[in-house]
């Protein structure tokens, strides 16, 4: 089955709301954290999958490997390790965790974590025009120049795709990925230097 059509089938509404009694508070509470879980481990996979609909410039992958980088706050606890091993395109995915850019200046793909949203700015400075794929779930994330970003609507997750971020990036998004994900602008300008530095 195809990658885009399993998100498809596989992103049914999570169920939540509702009335519910005072001796179902313990299931409501289960169901919460199956809700997340599941969340957390679909959006794993797409960190996975999305290397199979992007396109890096020659040379800015490794030979054998496509590095991961988790910076911040890990939100995935275990469902990375469903993801770190695997092969794509003949690469080994590896999973990095750090709270520095700098540690994970080697990963093709890169998640910013929520505990990172007061220094976006910053770190899209230090990333510069680099071939990065940056991905998150902080509100806004791809009109603030990241090029991918998970958001919710009706209990379902869905994906947002600045294409112009992903330009000055020097990356190419699959015409598939776009067609299922919501593209966005830029909410502000881009800053002279990241102008400087996307320009051709």
């Amino acid at each position: 089955m195809d990658v885009l059509d399993d998100f498809e089938k596989y992103n049914n509404p999570m169920p939540g709301g509702g009335r519910r009694n005072v001796g179902d508070v313990s299931a409501a509470q289960d169901e919460q954290t199956r809700i997340v879980n599941r969340e957390h481990y679909l959006k794993a996979a797409f960190l996975l999958h999305f290397t199979s609909f992007i396109g890096w410039p020659d040379g800015a992958l490794g030979n054998d490997t496509i590095e991961v980088g988790i910076l911040g706050q890990d939100p995935f606890g275990k469902a990375l390790d469903t993801i770190d091993g695997k092969v794509v395109q003949g690469r080994t995915i590896v999973v990095k965790r750090s709270r520095s850019v700098k540690d994970l200046k080697s990963c093709s793909v890169l998640f910013i974590a929520r505990s990172e949203k007061s220094r976006l700015r910053q770190i899209f400075s230090e990333l510069g025009d680099r071939p990065v794929l940056t991905v998150s779930e902080i509100e806004d994330f791809s009109r603030k120049w990241g090029v991918i970003n998970f958001t919710t609507a009706g209990n379902r997750v869905r994906i947002e795709i600045n294409n112009a971020a992903a330009k000055r990036a020097h990356l190419r998004v699959s015409s598939r990925l776009l067609r299922v994900a919501k593209l966005v602008d830029d909410l502000h300008q881009p800053t002279d230097r990241q102008q400087s530095l996307s320009a051709p």
